[in-house]
């Protein structure tokens, strides 16, 4: 009987007109625009190659402290950029929450990829080298982009 109730309500749910399903790039549009996907990858840029010191550059791969004293200053201008687009929005999730899962994600994706680059580096495998920075890239414009959009909902 449940089932039967489930299924129905399906069927009804797909007949509506005015239901019409969407791709998840439609939602996607409605918030995230170019200059948003713009920003995000400058200050991403910014804030992981500009502000990274040679010290944290060096020693990530093998000292934490490094790696978290690079993604502590990474995830303060997260923190800046996320309290003036409060202010600006009236969204205070975004500043509560994004810089902290930036800040977990960042340095659980840096501990894995930098010792992996620091392995393939040393090795002269130049090309699995840069193959592995751009995958690293990929993972945190991805986790970037994904929770500003859940945030913003």
């Amino acid at each position: 009987m449940f089932s039967e109730s489930v299924g129905m309500w399906v069927v009804n749910f797909a007949m509506k007109e005015e239901r019409e399903l969407k791709s998840p790039l439609h939602y996607l549009k409605k918030t995230m625009n170019p200059y948003i996907i713009i920003s995000i990858i400058a200050l991403h840029w910014f804030a992981d190659f500009v502000l990274q010191t040679d010290w944290q550059a060096q020693n990530k791969s093998k000292n934490n402290s490094a790696l978290t004293m690079h993604v502590l200053s990474y995830s303060v201008v997260w923190l800046l950029v996320c309290n003036a687009y409060s202010v600006v929005t009236g969204n205070y999730l975004i500043v509560a929450f994004f810089p902290i899962i930036t800040f977990i994600t960042h340095w659980l994706i840096d501990y894995v990829t930098s010792r992996i680059n620091s392995k393939l580096w040393q090795a002269k495998k130049t090309h699995l080298f840069f193959v592995s920075i751009g995958f690293d890239q990929l993972l945190h414009y991805t986790q970037l982009i994904l929770t500003f959009y859940f945030l913003t909902q």
